[in-house]
């Protein structure tokens, strides 16, 4: 609703904007000159995940989502996404389409783009073109994951041998491991040309090829995938170079593996994200520590206000309550998954004719609640083919008493209502610490790390209590979680507080 409000009191783009975003000027990265180009208007609501934007788009159907190109399939060619689509092979094809009004995403992006209220996926946000990025108001919902967001983002790796199968040509030698950092800049560029000029090739074979033919020919998808993969490092380096001098990159070069990490995000927040917006919301209900968050985005004291709202659920309605006393750790994790798995499974039967929830943090520890489970059927497991997407829909839409298993659902997952009667947290959502990143950061500011941990453990707590109607419980099973909690009281909101039981 607050996010909402903001899109209401922003302005309208004016007719000329709506006009060049329709006709497609707007997006023609050789028409820089336009008047109407960067001009400031409505507001950009960004989410985490695609459910999170459809729950927006759900809730105020007169707003619009723009999502990956991946998202929108080709109308010549339904074999094709809008990333790969057949108007990237053949001179012509997307005026045609545009001029028919049937390419999906376009009319998608210029819809959105003529809107006030606007949601989008932090990593599309970022990635769209300045020309259209200036906004009254940036909403950035679920804020408390922006470091681990805009890390994810402009992270680049690449693995030597399958890179060089990817390019089909020689690459420049590989730096040494502590060479200076101009000489890994200079190997970025010439890898990010390489692959801007295998695109190229690409593009013009197959344009060569469907000329003439009435009835486009299907591009291999071995062809396409490396299309894909070639733009996307493209953009990547590209981006890489831009911001080497002004952000701290950690690389790690080991076994032709290089890695290229980010490792304060400031300059990155306002480059990407900030600058395009006139004011900008953080909204979460889980910023812990608020000087802290502000200091790690790059934001003055004196730039930004701090609010604090109370709750309007009752924390009755919503317990959290410890359950068993075992503490697990890397150390112990093969004695102690097994008993921990084996209290899920008795909680679950304890809320059977219920749906719920389980968070198992890791892969790994979903298996060891898999096996505990014995093949029972009442549960939905994340797997390499199935996307949490995938398993809330048929969460959704079965009438049985189905239980979400997953590592990855604690931001942007709604289990209103009948959707989430439990919830299971099998250990405290440590980040790993095999993470050069994350152990440097955690040398220097011990709290920081504590911090992200209360934060995403917060954020699972909340997944089934969506509404002041909502009745459900969530149990910790992770004595580690617990005492963290206890020792950090007075840094977690009062709403979280109140509903700890025990």
């Amino acid at each position: 609703m607050i996010a909402k409000t903001l899109c209401n009191s922003s302005s309208y783009p004016t007719k000329e904007f709506q006009r060049d975003c329709m006709s497609g000027a707007m997006y023609d990265p050789n028409r820089v000159s336009l008047d109407t180009h960067f001009q400031r208007s409505g507001c950009a609501v960004l989410t985490c995940t695609k459910s999170l934007q459809d729950q927006y788009v759900t809730e105020f159907t007169d707003g619009k989502a723009l999502k990956g190109m991946v998202n929108y399939p080709c109308t010549v060619n339904e074999d094709h996404t809008y990333q790969d689509g057949i108007c990237k092979f053949v001179s012509g094809q997307k005026k045609i389409c545009m001029k028919e009004g049937q390419c999906a995403y376009i009319n998608q992006r210029a819809l959105t783009d003529c809107n006030r209220s606007q949601f989008f996926n932090y990593s599309v946000f970022m990635q769209r073109s300045p020309k259209v990025k200036h906004k009254d108001f940036i909403v950035c919902d679920e804020a408390s994951e922006l470091e681990v967001i805009l890390v994810g983002e402009y992270t680049v790796a690449i693995s030597i041998e399958p890179f060089m199968d990817l390019v089909k040509v020689a690459l420049p030698p590989t730096p040494l491991k502590k060479a200076p950092r101009g000489e890994y800049l200079t190997w970025i560029d010439e890898c990010r040309e390489i692959c801007e000029q295998e695109v190229a090739i690409l593009e013009n074979n197959w344009s060569e090829a469907q000329k003439g033919n009435k009835k486009k020919k299907k591009i291999p998808y071995a062809e396409l995938n490396r299309h894909r993969k070639l733009s996307e490092y493209a953009l990547k380096l590209k981006t890489l170079s831009e911001t080497w001098w002004e952000t701290e990159y950690l690389i790690e070069n080991e076994d032709d593996v290089l890695v290229f990490k980010p490792y304060n995000i400031d300059k990155l927040a306002d480059r990407f994200l900030f600058s395009y917006g006139h004011k900008v919301v953080l909204m979460s209900a889980t910023i812990i520590d608020h000087e802290n968050f502000a200091k790690t985005l790059g934001i003055k004291p004196n730039d930004y206000h701090y609010i604090e709202a109370p709750s309007m659920f009752d924390p009755q309605k919503a317990p959290i309550r410890k359950v068993g006393d075992f503490g697990i750790t890397y150390a112990n994790k093969r004695e102690t998954l097994p008993i921990v798995s084996q209290i899920a499974q008795r909680l679950c039967e304890a809320h059977s004719g219920e749906k719920g929830i389980i968070h198992s943090h890791s892969m790994e520890i979903l298996e060891y609640v898999r096996r505990a489970m014995g093949g029972d059927k009442r549960f939905l497991y994340r797997e390499d083919d199935r996307t949490n997407e995938d398993l809330i829909k048929q969460h959704k839409l079965s009438t049985k008493d189905t239980v979400l298993v997953s590592p990855s659902m604690t931001h942007g997952v709604d289990l209103k209502g009948d959707l989430g009667k439990f919830q299971l947290i099998m250990k405290a959502p440590f980040s790993p610490m095999g993470d050069n990143r994350i152990k440097r950061k955690m040398k220097e500011d011990p709290q920081w790390y504590t911090n992200m941990m209360l934060s995403t453990l917060v954020q699972a707590c909340g997944r089934c209590n969506r509404t002041a109607a909502d009745e459900s419980v969530t149990y910790i099973l992770d004595a580690t979680a617990w005492n963290t909690i206890m020792r950090n009281l007075k840094r977690l909101p009062e709403y979280f507080r109140q509903r700890l039981e025990g």
